[in-house]
């Protein structure tokens, strides 16, 4: 038999399953489970009772549908597979899979959008590098490659589906109707149509990887996003109480991208200033304007307003964007639910610290 289910981190696809037993879902699981995921990821599954299965996309367990095993064979179901019932691919699991896979696609081979040669030239002006630091992607900001260029930051971003129709109950003796959400298709829609506002702005953006992953209610719903911030698309919902969370899957569309123009800088204070001037805050992105004669401009930032990423190597792009392999500074950890990085919470007290900063920016 051939049945629609995904991993719990995944799109759905059709994938060929074995079953010979459809009395107990204990046998459904186990059979979906060695369908779906390798032999190594199944290494320490105990039992069916460290897989769950749920409807999708109403996440009721398959243990409790009333049809029992026989939905499962009915056309138009789909259904979401979990081993050990865990939500869905913690943030540390992203930066391995970004770390090494993705990077190493970037460097080794042109991207879909734009050969890498060319955003090597997006990095140079009067055939020297505008970035002679590099950046931090691997190290603190002291171990960057002084000699060559290097690969931008890998930013992530998580686009959940809107909400179309609400969940509503008629009557009372009367079944809810589940909420529906956009088509994956509008979804991703607008991931590119935020990426491209950055094109339009003139700043060049290279879309790395787009994905679709299943995320529970729990975690991509409005009101866990904003009561949580919105690291919990990438944090995962383990620390919500069962009162928070909210049954269901959707989904989402994940997009790995990086700045082709951006730039890192290091500057040092004259008479305690650097003659940076924060403008806005822009979609969760910190805006700066480097003043005429300042540290900063004649250290080589534009004369333009930028967009700031990272400040001595700490990640200050909006919770929304994080980039890949890089954490918040201390003083960010308190602020994260706020789901806002800010001038004065986020920048001032990396600045206050040294004599010289580093920047990096686009």
């Amino acid at each position: 038999m051939r049945v629609l289910v995904c991993k719990n981190d995944g799109s759905f696809e059709f994938e060929p399953a074995e079953l010979h037993r459809l009395e107990r879902w204990s046998d459904v699981k186990m059979g979906l489970a060695h369908a779906l995921y390798s032999e190594e990821e199944l290494f320490a599954v105990g039992s069916a009772d460290d897989i769950a299965l749920y409807t999708f996309p109403n996440g009721i367990p398959a243990e409790e549908c009333e049809d029992k095993v026989k939905r499962l064979v009915q056309l138009d179901t789909r259904w979401v597979l979990d081993i050990f019932g865990s939500p869905f691919r913690q943030r540390s699991e992203l930066r391995i899979q970004t770390d090494h896979e993705i990077r190493d696609v970037c460097q080794g081979t042109s991207t879909p959008f734009q050969p890498l040669e060319v955003r090597r030239v997006s990095a140079m002006h009067h055939k020297l590098p505008i970035s002679p630091l590099g950046n931090a992607a691997y190290g603190s900001f002291h171990e960057a490659n002084v000699e060559g260029y290097q690969e931008p930051y890998i930013h992530i971003g998580t686009w959940v589906p809107v909400m179309v129709r609400e969940k509503k109950t008629p009557l009372l003796l009367m079944k809810s109707s589940p909420a529906e959400y956009e088509d994956v298709l509008v979804t991703t829609n607008r991931a590119r149509g935020y990426i491209n506002n950055f094109r339009r702005a003139g700043r060049p953006v290279t879309i790395i990887s787009i994905q679709t992953c299943t995320l529970p209610l729990a975690a991509a719903c409005p009101s866990a996003i904003s009561q949580q911030g919105p690291r919990i698309l990438y944090d995962g919902v383990y620390h919500l109480s069962s009162d928070e969370v909210q049954q269901g899957f959707v989904q989402a569309v994940r997009l790995w991208f990086s700045f082709d123009c951006e730039q890192t800088i290091s500057v040092t204070k004259v008479n305690g200033a650097m003659g940076l001037k924060p403008l806005r805050q822009q979609d969760g992105w910190i805006v700066v304007q480097a003043l005429p004669g300042s540290p900063c401009f004649e250290a080589g930032m534009r004369r333009d307003e930028v967009f700031l990423t990272h400040v001595n190597g700490v990640d200050v792009s909006p919770h929304s964007f994080p980039s890949v392999g890089t954490g918040a500074s201390d003083e960010q950890a308190s602020a994260q639910k706020t789901g806002q990085v800010t001038w004065q919470d986020s920048v001032v007290p990396l600045v206050d610290k040294c004599e010289t900063c580093i920047f990096t920016f686009f």
